[in-house]
């Protein structure tokens, strides 16, 4: 079975289902699967020199959300998985292979 995944190297969900899918995998013939990754830029329309990570999350988001609520959704489905991300030190946010 083919299975096609569009991700972006930047996006922690893309992550959490990769980990996820390797579970799955894990407990089938991995010799039935074959895994083809896709390239997919998430926000393709952010600035060659990026932005402020804060200004990202305030238009992604809107004026009242509060980052730290989304954080703990994705550090929630993180830690079974092993895995663990530092919001905090992203200080700007930036297209995946631009400087």
């Amino acid at each position: 079975m083919l299975i096609e995944i569009f991700s972006d190297v930047v996006c922690p969900w893309c992550y959490i289902g990769k980990r996820r899918l390797d579970q799955v995998l894990g407990e089938l013939s991995a010799a039935d699967f074959e895994i083809r990754w896709r390239a997919f830029q998430l926000y393709p329309m952010l600035p060659p020199e990026g932005m402020r990570r804060a200004d990202f999350m305030q238009a992604r988001f809107g004026a009242g959300a509060d980052p730290s609520r989304i954080y703990a959704r994705i550090l929630e489905d993180a830690k079974p998985l092993g895995l663990r991300f530092d919001f905090a030190a992203i200080r700007k946010q930036r297209r995946m292979g631009k400087t």
